[in-house]
C-alpha cells in the first residue's frame, strides 16, 4: 500500500502528460494514413479506433512500470540484477533504468542454446549472441562461450559458470 501511495500521484501526472503529447500526434492524420498504407490503399481510417484504444492501454502500462521499476530503485537498495532473458519488455526496462543508475546486470544461461543449422537464417533471433544489454553474460560452458564469440559477443563480458547440476550430463569437469 505504501509502495502504491508513493508512485500512484506521480504515475498519473506522467499520464496525463502522455496523453495529451499523443492526442496532439493522433491528430496528424495524413502521417498515419501514409504509415498504414499497402499498395497505396491507406487502411488507416479501419483500424484508428482501435489502434489509438490499444495504444493508449500499452503506454499506460509501460508507464506505470518504469516508474514504479524507478521507485523500487530508489527504495531498495539494489546492487546487481540477475536476469533470465532480455527479450520481456520487463526485462529490458529493468536492465535499462538500472544501467542508467550504474547498478550491473548479468544474463544468467538457464538452457543449453549450441549452435544449430538455424543460425545462418538469423543468429539474432534464433540463436545469436550480439545484441545483449546486460552487462555480463553467466554462461554454462567452453562451447557456448565459443559460439557466443563466433556470433561477435564481447569476451571481456562473458563468464563460464559451468553448471553444477548439468555438467555431469555432459562429462565436463566440475566446477
Amino acid at each position: 500500500y505504501k509502495y502504491e501511495k508513493l508512485v500512484s500521484e506521480e504515475i498519473n501526472t506522467k499520464i496525463k502528460k502522455l496523453r495529451m503529447s499523443l492526442e496532439k500526434m493522433w491528430k496528424s492524420d495524413y502521417i498515419f494514413e501514409e504509415i498504414f498504407n499497402f499498395d497505396s490503399i491507406s487502411f488507416w481510417y479501419d483500424i484508428k479506433d482501435f489502434f489509438l484504444q490499444t495504444c493508449d492501454a500499452r503506454f499506460v502500462e509501460a508507464v506505470k512500470r518504469v516508474l514504479s521499476i524507478d521507485k523500487m530503485f530508489d527504495v531498495c537498495n539494489i546492487s546487481v540484477v540477475f536476469e533470465w532473458a532480455e527479450t520481456g519488455q520487463e526485462e529490458k526496462e529493468v536492465i535499462l533504468l538500472a544501467k542508467k543508475r550504474g547498478i550491473k546486470s548479468a544474463l544468467l544461461q538457464h538452457a543449453v542454446d549450441l549452435p544449430s543449422s538455424w543460425d545462418k537464417f538469423n543468429p539474432v533471433v534464433l540463436n545469436g549472441y550480439t545484441h545483449f544489454i546486460s552487462n555480463y553474460q553467466l554462461l554454462w560452458g567452453e562451447g557456448v562461450k565459443k559460439h557466443a564469440l563466433s556470433c561477435e559477443a564481447n569476451e571481456q563480458n562473458i563468464v563460464v559458470t559451468g553448471s553444477l547440476r548439468h555438467d555431469i550430463f555432459f562429462n565436463l569437469e566440475h566446477v
